[in-house]
């Protein structure tokens, strides 16, 4: 025990306050899903992670058809998880994997012959460009050669004052074709880029990568 807590306890503790760092640093929006089932029934001091939850959900669902299925209580088991991953500081990452699970597990979209770690990233790199072309529309970045989204690929949260393509991402704007005019002119639109674009892209990346 550690200062008369379990490990159990403390997991929580630490999660609780990672969970409160990436809030302050990022702003994300909260899944509109069904909330999380209640209390986990996991071996207490497991180590849970995104792969541990893909490995269960791969273990348990039925694949002898041509897409997988998962009945209640393998559903169940696997929000459980879901939880517990947002408990121990992993919040941004459960609810990416709660919106994968209701979004193509339950309905039936994942196919028999892809494993769910190959099918959970391809779905993420859906999500992420989803949010790039967003991104592109609302600040009228001509994404020519994909230079938005390769920006975000090259980005390094080691180096998080480099933004790769910077120059080439705001000599591509158009003023007159975004969707965010709060600006009132190309100049200071620019300028307001140039501000929300670092803070903007860290997010994106932490979220999807």
């Amino acid at each position: 025990e550690t200062f008369g807590m379990d490990e159990h306890t403390w997991l929580l503790y630490v999660g609780a306050y990672n969970n409160l760092l990436n809030e302050e640093q990022i702003v994300y929006e909260e899944s509109i899903s069904t909330p999380l089932p209640g209390k986990t029934k996991l071996s207490r001091n497991q180590r849970i992670d995104a792969a541990h939850i893909l490995s269960l959900i791969d273990s348990k669902v039925d694949s002898s058809g041509a897409m997988q299925f998962a009945d209640k209580e393998t559903l169940r088991l696997i929000y459980e998880d879901i939880q517990e991953l947002s408990n121990r500081g992993e919040h941004i990452q459960a609810m990416l994997l709660k919106d994968f699970v209701e979004q193509e597990l339950v309905p039936g979209k994942i196919t028999s012959n892809i494993t769910f770690d190959d099918a959970f990233e391809a779905w993420k790199k859906e999500q992420e460009q989803v949010v790039i072309q967003a991104f592109a529309k609302e600040w009228g970045i001509v994404d020519q050669d994909d230079i938005l989204a390769k920006s975000v690929s090259a980005y390094s949260e080691m180096q998080p004052d480099v933004i790769p393509y910077f120059e080439d991402v705001i000599g591509s704007v158009e003023y007159e074709i975004a969707e965010n005019k709060a600006a009132g002119n190309q100049l200071e639109h620019k300028m307001k880029l140039r501000e929300k674009m670092p803070e903007w892209i860290a997010e994106t990346r932490q979220r999807y990568n």
